[in-house]
């Protein structure tokens, strides 16, 4: 299964719509002052070769922020970030300390999961508006793993073939950039609905050129 482009363009406005605003300005308020969010590439890969598509870009220990969904469409919805990023966002939104603390302690943990549960409601929410139907979100849960142990666990007890839809962004805030990762993993036909109803958004909320 591959993106058209679009598709690609489709879910790249969506994207943008879905967390430059409502994610944007739920996170200023947690912070105290504003953040940007840029939405850099929006991509589709099978569950299995997304180890090899992102090795190069998570290779340390990974900060997982994970919540499931279930509805219309089902899977797994999950911000990744890279553990020097994350300790760098933990400590904006806890001191903005030029000094960063060399491991993730309690509190930053619970900050990053909050973060993690703003982006991926936002995101979640508007899917939910977008089909017409009610989805529910599990209480996000926070892990430090490795990706080829995150991508195990995604596989784990699943017998149907899951694709990985990856939309890169990048958190703003003042003069530091904290580069993230959206993952939603599905099976072939909750990807496909997902895929359709953004196509059909897309016709509608984006003028053809």
């Amino acid at each position: 299964m591959l993106l058209t482009e679009t598709q690609k363009n489709g879910l790249t406005e969506f994207t943008k719509m879905a967390l430059a605003r409502r994610t944007a300005a739920s996170l200023s308020e947690l912070i105290g002052f504003p953040v940007v969010v840029h939405v850099s590439n929006v991509s589709l890969h099978p569950l299995s070769g997304l180890l090899t598509e992102f090795s190069a870009l998570l290779p340390n220990e990974v900060a997982t922020i994970h919540q499931l969904f279930t509805g219309s469409i089902a899977g797994d919805a999950l911000l990744l970030v890279d553990y020097y990023y994350a300790l760098m966002l933990s400590n904006v939104f806890r001191n903005n300390s030029e000094i960063l603390p060399h491991r993730l302690d309690a509190s930053a943990c619970e900050i990053l999961t909050e973060i993690g549960n703003v982006v991926l409601n936002a995101y979640l929410g508007m899917l939910s508006k977008m089909l017409q139907r009610q989805l529910s979100f599990s209480i996000p849960s926070f892990d430090i793993e490795h990706l080829v142990s995150l991508t195990e666990s995604l596989t784990l007890g699943k017998n149907e073939f899951r694709y990985a839809l990856v939309v890169d962004t990048l958190l703003q805030f003042h003069d530091k950039s904290v580069p993230t990762h959206l993952v939603f993993v599905s099976g072939v036909v909750s990807i496909s609905c997902l895929i359709k109803a953004i196509e059909t958004w897309a016709s509608i909320a984006i003028p053809c050129s």
